[in-house]
């Protein structure tokens, strides 16, 4: 499952990922939600790219 910044998605330092594994699911019948948080941005992000304090998240991008 991908994470990034909810307010520019070219903040790289907020870029990350989580493995989910649903053995034997989701069923014919059912649905699998899932919903993946993260508090902060990697520590000590070492990708450049654009710091989340030069984001203006006025579009979502930059």
């Amino acid at each position: 499952m991908p994470l990034a910044s909810k307010d520019a998605l070219y903040v790289r330092s907020h870029y990350d990922g989580m493995s989910v594994n649903l053995p034997d699911a989701p069923m014919p019948d059912e649905i699998a939600v899932i919903f993946c948080v993260a508090n902060r941005g990697r520590i000590n992000a070492r990708v450049g790219g654009l710091k989340l304090s030069d984001a203006k998240g006025q579009d979502g991008l930059t």
